[in-house]
């Protein structure tokens, strides 16, 4: 029987405004997506995450090493509060559930700036009986460690847990430990899942 609830935050409690920013910006689509994928998927992301890198040294070492995409980085980072897109009816389903008696916890891969300044844009933290963000563990999904430092930490059996997150691999690793899952396509499939309880 799920108990329960633990969401990733990225593409599952929030949605992401890069695209818009860089066609703001005036970057052609064809090179949004290069820059999605060699910039914004850069491993200097993952240290960032893991708590090893700051936020300004990321986005130093980006310019530095993609010079060509200086102006569009200071851009894009040098207005973090702008990033993320609230999913107000999603945070109106989970407050339901919460009220039936549902518990919500946060298991993420996220950096300790840009958690503070994207979770401040929603009002989803108020609804939160727990969390697990990898920059405060060193370790990040889909590395096992994390999922078993959340269920240590609030004495929670996996098998009354239900995982939601935008990677199925991250589901997958949640899974292999006793979780259910649900990998997040979009805002309406989170909805349909969430429906289903």
């Amino acid at each position: 029987m799920i108990r329960h609830l633990v969401f990733d935050v990225g593409g599952v409690l929030l949605d992401y405004t890069w695209s818009q920013m860089l066609a703001e910006f005036g970057m052609p689509k064809d090179e949004c997506e290069i820059f999605d994928r060699f910039v914004l998927r850069s491993p200097c992301w993952s240290m960032l995450d893991l708590g090893f890198l700051s936020f300004e040294d990321v986005r130093k070492d980006l310019k530095l090493m993609y010079p060509q995409y200086a102006d569009a980085l200071d851009y894009v980072l040098g207005k973090p509060e702008r990033m993320p897109v609230p999913r107000p009816r999603v945070e109106a389903r989970i407050r339901e559930l919460k009220a039936k008696g549902y518990d919500v916890y946060l298991l993420s891969n996220y950096s300790e700036f840009l958690f503070n300044t994207h979770a401040a844009q929603a009002h989803f933290l108020d609804l939160v009986d727990g969390a697990v963000i990898s920059y405060e563990v060193h370790t990040m999904k889909p590395e096992p460690r994390i999922y078993e430092t959340l269920l240590q930490k609030y004495d929670l059996d996996p098998k009354e847990c239900m995982f939601f997150d935008d990677k199925p691999e991250n589901v997958e690793a949640a899974v292999a430990l006793g979780f259910e899952g649900g990998v997040i396509t979009s805002e309406e499939r989170l909805l349909e899942l969430l429906e289903d309880y």
